[in-house]
């Protein structure tokens, strides 16, 4: 049986009862960890705030996202005259999707987002993945580092072969989710192989242009000493200090912990890689917890009013200037 859009009923229960599947087990470890926390300890360290820092790890958080926008943008002006305000919106959209929703359809996102702003899949998908391949390089390096450092030889072993295969996991995640929807737009397999090729083609075109994947490489490198001070602010902001290279190193384990489509937005599994590996340099459990849990909040606050201000700017931009869409 289908539905008046053609999509089965079967197969639209069975990715419904999927998500739901993920949001239960991201709430079974949240709940199991604060359980071994201690629900009176997490909630000692979440009213003893210092505000000063919870302001600074907003902020940071702020100049992080914006960063991380710029960054994408900067490649992708390379393949299409793309405004920085018309882009931001559908980046932001993408953002606060990928909070929520598992794997790398949060990343997806803005590319269809773009898309219905004509924008060729082809060439935001290719800045994209090109800048989603930077970042991934540079944390493999900084986590391949955390792990001599936090782990013995077997457990660091262990977690490199994790670390890869959460990004096999995430990659391919990607490239099916935009498989599937160039399948179902278009109908044939072969104009779907024929808008990878597409993708590929101009990803292969950023060889011309070398100096544009350096800035990239770059401005990853920033993104990740933002990140690692909004970590360090989020851990004074709950009464403990850790060093730079624990702010450095370990969240970004943490973090390709949480690409693996286990949970929604890695809710859950990030939080108890992160209680192990913090626990490994000598800070508390309660600690890591309610600086998780600290950041998680500031991640959905920013991300509520965000999400409604970029979405008006679209539909603005929507009634103000229809676009053509342009499917690859």
């Amino acid at each position: 049986m289908r539905e008046p859009n053609g999509q089965t009923l079967t197969g639209g229960k069975r990715r419904g009862w999927l998500r739901w599947a993920q949001w239960v087990v991201a709430g079974g470890l949240i709940v199991v960890l604060i359980r071994v926390v201690g629900l009176r300890e997490l909630a000692l360290k979440l009213s003893g705030l210092d505000l000063r820092w919870v302001l600074a790890t907003t902020g940071l958080s702020l100049f992080l996202l914006a960063l991380g926008g710029v960054n994408v943008w900067l490649l992708l002006r390379a393949l299409a005259p793309v405004k920085l305000g018309d882009y931001l919106p559908a980046y932001v959209l993408g953002w606060a999707a990928g909070l929520v929703v598992p794997g790398q359809i949060g990343d997806a996102t803005q590319v269809l987002l773009l898309r219905a702003r004509g924008v060729a899949v082809s060439g935001s998908a290719a800045a994209y993945a090109l800048d989603k391949g930077v970042t991934l390089v540079v944390f493999l390096l900084v986590a391949v580092a955390g792990g001599a450092r936090y782990l013995d030889p077997t457990h660091a072993r262990l977690s490199g072969v994790a670390l890869m295969g959460a990004v096999v996991v995430g990659v391919g995640a990607l490239g099916l989710i935009l498989v599937w929807r160039a399948a179902r737009s278009r109908g044939r397999l072969g104009r779907v192989a024929a808008a990878l090729c597409r993708v590929l083609e101009n990803m292969l075109s950023f060889r011309r242009r070398p100096l544009c994947v350096a800035r990239n490489g770059a401005l990853t490198v920033g993104k990740w000493v933002v990140m690692a001070a909004c970590y360090y602010a989020a851990f004074r902001a709950v009464g403990a200090e850790i060093s730079a290279t624990a702010a450095g190193v370990i969240p970004v384990m943490s973090t390709l912990v949480g690409y693996l489509p286990v949970t929604a937005g890695g809710i859950g599994t990030v939080e108890w890689s992160a209680v192990f590996l913090f626990g490994r340099a000598g800070t508390p459990e309660s600690v890591v917890v309610a600086a998780y849990v600290l950041l998680r909040l500031v991640q959905y606050t920013i991300a509520l009013p965000l999400a409604v201000l970029a979405t008006r700017r679209m539909a603005s931009a929507e009634r103000s200037c229809p676009s053509t869409r342009e499917p690859t």
